[in-house]
């Protein structure tokens, strides 16, 4: 065991310590002696959620067995409908912070592999479909940190086999109903073990490690297709894939990587109306096979007067210069640039009018692209490439993002 984690946590390593996020349960003080047999530079941070009158006399304990480690106690809230997702999340920042102050980058929490079938059971079912299925990862990120979970492999009884005599301590709610995780702990899975005849832990850690294949097969199978734009407007994707279950995993990552809510319903109707322009859905926008995630949100105004030689409206600087511009497309100017040609200085800038018919530009963002008027009125565009340009030489209209 020891030498597992020493070869899993070897690729991490830097000259500065890990954090050890400590319970002082079975799990997380296996971690910590495996640590120390091992001689890996650590240092323990313990969270008290002061949610059992003894957890005061637990973390003082902690102090004198595990020298030196940092503490915080939290207030329980008011209104919390998931009250176990906000302690999870409290946790995370105070490691956040303790890593923060020893300069430390990688945080190391004691999830192990009977953590894990809770985790795929109930994902199976809560109905999650395969290609977001998502249980304990062994690496993850949280914001900008590293989190590592060497003892995913075993067993809780593995663990306490290897704690042997040595103290730890236990949390009476664990197996009660008041939490999920509690009910399936104490209840669900002894009832399932006793049906089957049979540990079901190996079985779940199994099927989540067939999932974990099936994924891996899909992003191989999808690297060619997923080709996201990102821009200073935001980002979009082009749905490369006639096959509905491709399209929910192109969909799915760029929703992740996004940061934005997967809702199943809402991804149905991404591929259903693929091929529509100018349809929201969600928090995103759809224009014939490509989605959007707009994230600037600057409107351009109606018109305002262009003085001098350089303007700026919204988050665009539209600058004016003698020569010859090369028209541009609304891919150049999705990307934060534009140009084109014109007989005559603009006189105004303003918002090109949104009249509901398929363009070059799809219909949503025309109240954050500027166009130009002249004096005579006309508007001229920097995207469309039948537009007229006035002459061939003359002035040189410039459009950049700031």
């Amino acid at each position: 065991m020891i030498e597992s984690i020493k070869n899993f946590l070897k690729r991490f390593q830097t000259d500065r310590p890990f954090v050890l996020g400590l319970s002082g349960g079975p799990d997380s003080m296996a971690l910590y002696y495996l640590l120390k047999e091992a001689q890996i530079p650590f240092v323990s941070a313990h969270v008290d959620h002061g949610w059992r009158e003894e957890s005061g006399s637990e973390a003082t304990w902690l102090q004198e067995v595990c020298t030196p480690v940092f503490m915080t106690r939290l207030a329980k809230p008011q209104k919390e409908a998931n009250l176990e997702a906000w302690a999870r999340d409290q946790r995370l920042l105070y490691f956040k912070k303790v890593a923060e102050e020893i300069g430390s980058r990688t945080i190391l929490l004691a999830h192990q592999a009977d953590d894990q079938a809770e985790t795929v059971m109930k994902r199976i079912f809560e109905g999650s479909p395969l290609y977001r299925f998502r249980a304990i990862e062994s690496v993850s990120e949280f914001e900008g940190l590293t989190i590592l979970r060497p003892l995913l492999p075993y067993t809780k009884a593995e663990l306490l086999n290897y704690l042997g005599e040595r103290e730890y301590i236990t949390d009476p709610t664990n197996g009660t109903d008041e939490f999920l995780r509690g009910r399936f702990r104490g209840r669900l899975i002894p009832y399932l073990n006793e049906v089957m005849k049979k540990s079901c832990t190996t079985s779940f850690n199994r099927f989540h490690a067939e999932v974990k294949e099936f994924q891996n097969y899909l992003d191989r199978r999808i690297e060619p297709l997923y080709s996201p734009c990102r821009s200073p407007l935001g980002s979009y994707l082009p749905l490369n894939s006639e096959d509905p279950y491709e399209l929910k995993y192109l969909i799915t990552r760029f929703l992740r990587e996004e940061q934005l809510p997967v809702r199943e319903i809402d991804i149905q109707q991404m591929i259903l109306n693929r091929g529509k322009a100018n349809l929201r859905v969600g928090p995103l926008f759809l224009d014939r096979g490509l989605l959007f995630n707009l994230t600037q949100k600057d409107q351009i105004p109606e018109k305002i007067a262009f003085s001098g030689e350089t303007t700026s409206v919204g988050p665009w600087v539209i600058k004016v210069e003698k020569g010859a511009g090369k028209p541009s497309t609304w891919t150049d100017v999705w990307q934060g640039r534009g140009e084109f040609t014109c007989s005559e200085k603009p006189a105004m800038i303003g918002r090109a009018p949104n009249n509901g018919k398929k363009g070059e530009l799809p219909a949503f963002l025309t109240p954050y692209i500027p166009v130009i008027y002249t004096e005579n009125g006309d508007k001229i565009d920097f995207w469309s490439k039948d537009k007229k340009k006035g002459a061939d030489s003359g002035f040189r209209i410039l459009l950049n993002f700031l």
